[in-house]
């Protein structure tokens, strides 16, 4: 906050010390009308007045300072003197007076703006006052993965091939589905159902972390083939606009992408491993979220408060094969405000690290 205190004289003892703007006016009220009744005595010698720059007053505030002009006859040692005895009443009574006004309205116009910045400060704090994830990765790698818990996933990999080896909320993963995680195979929606969901029972689980929504893998086809009457159902229990981060899949065919509508920001951000765009899809999930306001709240959403945004400057893949694991890795990474800082070199890690924590039920994390 801004300290009204400005840096002064003590005119009476020459040393410098901290007063406020009301006393040091005071002061140099009492300074000129001292001076101006000794005027008179021709062998009077005038107190130096010490500036504290010989080129002007300056003060500081959080944004901004103010240089004050230098007062007219100022010598290059910072002192101040009449031009001569006849206009030495005229001139100090002017110069002084002129400089206090000036200091004033500097501290005037400082407070003006402090306040400024205050106000606003608290619209930001108000709007965006919920804070980020306590959770942070040092590194992609951060979770060593042990001999027990690859040993696990081997085993896993071995058992009959459609045999229920995980389940989570009415979700299943069989040996058939760990399988699209080994190698360079494509990842299914099954794996990628399942990795979104525990991405939402862990903000569940950490008041920390941003509140996450998780869309299933076949809803932007449907919402591209049905429109809005085709997807209605799907939040019938679910308050959309009460989470901070809504994660929505896209499948095109041949290639995974993750969209993410961040209701915090008015956001919709689309990730594509590939580099691509893809505005329609930023459109269409734009114009569901004004339909589902309509439906479920009864009022309008103002879509100019809305950005959409191709991310532009991510991580990318090097090959045919990984898309399904970038997907989800910007999933992850954007449910905990996380920087994106894995490359194409970690997907072996993550794709063994993902069989384990399909098979746990549950996200690791470093501690």
């Amino acid at each position: 906050m801004f300290n009204e205190n400005i840096a002064a004289l003590d005119l009476a003892s020459s040393g410098v010390k901290w007063i406020s703007a009301s006393s040091y006016s005071k002061i140099l009220d009492e300074e000129i009308a001292r001076r101006q009744v000794s005027t008179p005595r021709l062998n009077y010698e005038i107190p130096k007045i010490s500036l504290l720059d010989i080129m002007g007053v300056n003060l500081d505030s959080l944004h901004s300072r103010l240089d004050l002009p230098r007062i007219e006859n100022q010598d290059n040692d910072g002192y101040l003197f009449p031009a001569t005895k006849k206009q030495q009443q005229q001139a100090l009574a002017f110069d002084v007076a002129d400089w206090r006004a000036q200091v004033l309205l500097g501290c005037s116009r400082i407070r003006r703006e402090t306040e400024a910045l205050e106000k606003a400060r608290a619209l930001v704090s108000a709007r965006y006052g919920k804070k980020s994830a306590t959770i942070a990765e040092p590194g992609p790698q951060d979770v060593p993965l042990t001999d027990e818990m690859l040993a696990r996933a081997i085993t896993a990999l071995n058992a009959p091939r459609n045999e229920t080896l995980s389940e989570l909320l009415r979700l299943e993963i069989t040996r058939n589905d760990l399988e699209t995680l080994t190698g360079l195979n494509w990842l299914n929606d099954n794996v990628i159902n399942f990795y979104l969901t525990m991405i939402v029972e862990r903000s569940k689980e950490n008041s920390s972390l941003p509140k996450t929504y998780a869309f299933s893998t076949f809803f932007v086809t449907t919402l591209e083939q049905k429109g809005y009457a085709g997807v209605r159902r799907w939040t019938k229990k679910v308050d959309l606009f009460s989470h901070d981060i809504v994660l929505v899949p896209v499948h095109l065919g041949m290639h995974w992408c993750m969209a993410v509508i961040d209701i915090r920001h008015t956001t919709i951000k689309y990730y594509d491993s590939m580099g691509k765009r893809n505005d329609r899809c930023l459109r269409d999930l734009l114009d569901y979220l004004v339909s589902e306001m309509k439906d479920k709240k009864k009022e309008p959403l103002d879509i100019s408060e809305w950005k959409l945004v191709n991310v532009e400057g991510l991580p990318q893949q090097n090959n045919g094969s990984d898309c399904g694991m970038f997907a989800c890795k910007y999933a992850e990474y954007a449910s905990r405000d996380a920087r994106l800082n894995f490359t194409q070199g970690d997907m072996p890690y993550f794709r063994k690290r993902m069989i384990v924590e399909l098979l746990d039920r549950k996200l690791m994390q470093a501690h």
